[in-house]
C-alpha cells in the first residue's frame, strides 16, 4: 500500500444512529491523526477530505478536470463531490501521491463522476493568493 492509500472500516457502533457506521484513514494513521465517519464509505471519504483540506495551506495539490475544473465536496443533506470552476472550493492535497490515492479511490467508489469528459482529470499543483486591499 502507498503511503496516501485509504483504509475503510465498517464500524457499525452500537447505537441507533447509522451516519457512524463508516470510517476513513490513511495509511499514515496513528493516534491523534484524521478520521472520517458517515453512513457510507462515500461519506466518511468526505468528512475526511473535508478535514484534510482545512490542514493545507495556501500552496497544495487538486484533482483537475479538463477546462479547469477542480473536484469539490460539500454536504446538503448528504455528502457529494462534485465539479467546480473555483479553485477556492475545491478540495486540497498535501501533496501528488495523496491527490493521486485520493483520486483513484474515488474512481472505484464513484465511477460516474469521471465520465468520458472528466476521464483525463489528473493531480496538479496550485497556489492560492489572497490579495490585500
Amino acid at each position: 500500500m502507498g503511503r496516501y492509500t485509504l483504509n475503510f472500516n465498517f464500524v457499525y457502533p452500537p447505537i441507533p444512529l447509522r451516519c457512524f457506521d463508516w470510517s476513513a484513514t490513511r495509511d499514515t494513521y496513528d493516534e491523534g491523526s484524521l478520521v472520517g465517519q458517515g453512513a457510507t464509505k462515500i461519506d466518511a471519504l468526505i468528512d475526511l477530505l473535508m478535514q484534510e483540506d482545512e490542514n493545507v495551506d495556501q500552496y497544495g495539490w487538486m484533482i483537475e478536470g479538463p477546462s479547469t475544473h477542480y473536484l469539490a465536496a460539500r454536504k446538503l443533506g448528504k455528502y457529494e463531490f462534485y465539479w467546480t470552476m473555483d479553485p477556492h472550493k475545491g478540495l486540497r492535497f498535501y501533496n501528488q501521491e495523496q491527490a493521486d490515492a485520493t483520486m483513484m479511490t474515488i474512481r472505484e467508489l464513484c465511477p460516474d463522476l469521471f465520465p468520458a469528459v472528466f476521464g483525463e482529470a489528473k493531480p496538479v499543483e496550485h497556489a492560492w493568493v489572497e490579495l490585500k486591499e
